[in-house]
């Protein structure tokens, strides 16, 4: 059936009709990773057209007909199936669509995450043809999946945010009150004494222009989180409409920026800890 239905990706490579990825080393060995793991080995690609997301595929499929792969995927095959052409004609076409986004929307979202971290360091260790897994891959696994830099996953949090006072008025000068304030409020939320699902400080900072506003918030960013592009900055003259809020949060389904997204939660996307200005 799977030769009826679809192609064998393998069999192509070894043939000659495909060729080598080029500048996809990341991403392969990414899929790699995951296709080593012992549960959830089931790597999802997602993008627009033409990014390349079946070249990516082919070219794990020319690694394995070339043996240019680790002992435990060499001999499989990567057959191509094509989900439009394997429910063509039925007549609940829409319904399996719909469970099948389903299906996907629910993946990882499943409450064993130590797991599945412990696991795929130990699918990387694989690649790599190592024996064991230590600490450091798994603060560095953690750190990739979470934009979180390592940094911050080892070093004492107590001890950092003790510092955190003194450390910013080394760097923002003739504010220390406001760094006092905003020290006090960040720790209050460390601590517990504010709402959990709510952000761990909202602050306005007034003042004519040159007095350390906008510093004061490039220096907490990149002390809480150890980057400078933590902070996102918005220009909330754009946003004096009632309507253009929308450029913020994303345009409803059926306007023409809907796929774009908004400025926010994109940024939220793909910025987990950021620091909105």
């Amino acid at each position: 059936m799977l030769d009826t239905l679809g192609r064998n990706l393998t069999a192509l490579a070894r043939d000659g009709k495909l060729h080598e990825v080029i500048g996809r080393d990341a991403e392969l060995k990414r899929m790699l990773t995951i296709l080593m793991r012992t549960q959830k080995s089931n790597p999802l690609l997602l993008g627009e057209a033409g990014v390349g997301k079946t070249a990516i595929v082919e070219g794990l499929a020319w690694r394995i007909a070339h043996g240019k792969v680790p002992s435990r995927m060499r001999g499989k095959r990567i057959f191509e199936l094509d989900i439009g052409g394997l429910t063509a004609g039925t007549k609940y076409r829409g319904e399996f669509d719909a469970y099948f986004k389903t299906v996907v929307t629910e993946a990882r979202r499943q409450p064993d995450k130590s797991i599945d971290v412990i696991d795929e360091a130990c699918a990387r260790v694989l690649c790599d043809d190592k024996q064991m897994v230590n600490s450091a891959e798994i603060e560095q696994l953690i750190s990739e999946q979470t934009g979180i830099p390592v940094g911050r996953l080892t070093t004492d949090e107590s001890l950092r945010y003790s510092q955190m006072e003194s450390k910013l008025n080394s760097r923002v000068v003739g504010q220390r009150e406001a760094v006092k304030a905003v020290v006090d409020n960040i720790n209050q939320a460390r601590i517990g004494l504010k709402e959990p699902q709510r952000p761990m400080g909202v602050f306005l900072f007034l003042g004519p222009s040159g007095v350390g506003k906008t510093k004061l918030a490039k220096e907490l960013a990149k002390y809480l989180f150890d980057a400078p592009e933590a902070l996102v900055r918005f220009d909330m003259s754009e946003y004096g409409e009632p309507h253009s809020r929308s450029k913020l949060i994303g345009f409803p389904p059926g306007y023409v920026d809907y796929a774009e997204g908004g400025r926010l939660t994109e940024a939220l996307r793909r910025q987990p800890t950021p620091l909105s200005c």
